[in-house]
C-alpha cells in the first residue's frame, strides 16, 4: 500500500521533491516485543503495557497496536547514571513504543534507547515521543539505530518546553534500507533550550527522509540543529 508521509507544515516549489515522501509499505502486524532490557540504577518507576488502540503520528502513519512506556522524572530529583533501553530484534521481530516522557520541575536524566538486530531478517520498528519538560528541567535523550540492512525505521518526537528547560535528542541513525524521522518541537516559555543532533548513515539504495519543525513560541527562546551525513561528509548545519 502507498502512503504518503512526513509531510512539510509549510510548501515549498515542488522541483525540490521535500514536501513529503510516498513510500509503498507492508505494514507488519505486531505482537508483544519480549526481548528487551531496562538498565535503571535510580529505580525510577516504569510503566509498560501492551495497547490495542490507534496510535497516529506526524510521520502520517497510523498503527493499531503497540508498548507503551511512561517514564516520570520527579520534581527536584537529578539522576546521575543515565536510565538504559536496549531492544534487540529477532527473526521477524516488529515493534511499535509509544514513550510518555516527562520531566517534573528542576529534575534532570540522561536516557538512552538502543534498538538493534540479531538476525538478517525484515524488522518493521516505529517510535512515538511525547515529551514535556517543565521549569528548571534537563535532560539528554539518545536514540540509536542500529537495525540491519533490510528493516525499516521511524522515529516520530513531539515536545514541549517550558521556562528554563533545556533538552537534548541525539539521533544516531545508521542502520535501515528505509529511515523516517519527523520532530515537532514547541518552546513555549522563556529561556527554554532545545538541540538536535542527528548523525545518519546512508549506503546504496537507502531511503532516508527528515522533518524537523522546531517553533519558537516566547521571547528568550533557543534552538540548535546540527547534522551530520556520512553519505556524503560534507554538510554540517546548526
Amino acid at each position: 500500500m502507498k502512503y504518503t508521509l512526513n509531510k512539510l507544515k509549510t510548501k515549498t516549489t515542488n522541483n525540490f521533491k521535500v514536501n513529503d515522501i510516498t513510500l509503498d509499505l507492508e505494514i507488519p502486524k505486531f505482537d508483544n516485543f519480549k526481548d528487551y532490557a531496562i538498565t535503571n540504577n535510580s529505580n525510577i518507576k516504569i510503566d509498560i503495557s501492551l495497547r490495542k488502540e490507534n496510535i497516529t503520528s506526524s510521520i502520517g502513519l497510523t498503527l493499531d497496536k503497540y508498548k507503551e512506556v511512561n517514564l516520570t522524572i520527579p520534581k527536584n530529583i537529578k539522576i546521575e547514571e543515565p536510565i538504559i533501553f536496549e531492544y534487540n530484534f529477532n527473526e521477524n521481530d516488529n515493534l511499535v513504543d509509544n514513550f510518555n516522557i516527562t520531566y517534573e520541575e528542576d529534575s534532570s536524566a540522561d536516557i538512552i534507547i538502543i534498538y538493534k538486530s540479531t538476525s538478517k531478517s525484515s524488522n518493521f520498528h516505529f517510535y512515538k515521543e511525547n515529551l514535556i519538560n517543565k521549569a528548571n528541567s534537563f535532560g539528554t535523550i539518545t536514540l540509536i539505530n542500529l537495525l540491519n540492512d533490510n528493516s525499516y525505521n521511524f522515529y516520530s518526537i513531539e515536545n514541549e518546553t517550558l521556562k528554563n528547560s533545556n533538552i537534548t535528542h541525539n539521533i544516531i541513525d545508521l542502520g535501515g534500507k528505509i529511515r523516517l524521522s519527523n520532530m515537532i518541537s514547541n518552546l513555549v516559555e522563556e529561556k527554554s533550550k532545545n538541540t538536535l543532533n542527528n548523525i545518519y548513515l546512508g549506503v546504496k539504495d537507502n531511503i532516508i527522509d527528515n522533518n524537523y519543525y522546531l517553533t519558537n513560541k516566547c521571547p528568550n527562546t533557543t534552538i540548535m540543529w546540527r547534522r551530520r551525513c556520512y553519505w556524503c561528509s560534507w554538510c554540517v548545519y546548526w
